[in-house]
């Protein structure tokens, strides 16, 4: 495999840890570093499929000034007691993640099983009949 097909899947591997921290992360501005993590990613992503101004702008605009936003708005609710925050785990929680697997599965499955489309009878009909 290539130097940029590696890159592309540990780009795309460190978006999907750092979302799935993001959201798990009971510290607000914990959460909010752990986004510009994605979005540093999610600009390496761009760079890999060379869309260098979408990576600027990325880097620009969401990390930049909207993460300064957010921290902005974090740090003035001024989140003294996050435990009273945070609900006690419960049956709903294992159920809801459960079910989100078994959805993402039943999403997955169809893109895991597709066979690569062959087109050498359809290339060799449309020249018999003039199309291409």
């Amino acid at each position: 495999m290539s130097f940029e097909i590696i890159l592309f899947f540990a780009l795309a591997a460190i978006g999907v840890v750092s979302a799935l921290l993001m959201i798990t992360r009971a510290n607000p501005v914990n959460s909010a570093l752990l986004l510009v993590v994605n979005f540093v990613a999610l600009a390496g992503l761009y760079l890999t499929l060379n869309a260098q101004f979408v990576a600027i702008m990325q880097i620009v605009v969401y990390a930049g000034a909207i993460m300064v936003l957010f921290l902005f708005v974090i740090m003035l609710l001024n989140l003294e007691n996050e435990k009273g925050l945070l609900e006690p785990k419960s049956a709903k929680l294992y159920i809801g993640g459960g079910l989100s697997i078994l959805f993402l599965l039943l999403v997955a499955l169809p893109v895991w099983s597709a066979v690569e489309p062959r087109f050498e009878g359809l290339a060799a009909n449309s020249v018999e009949q003039g199309t291409v």
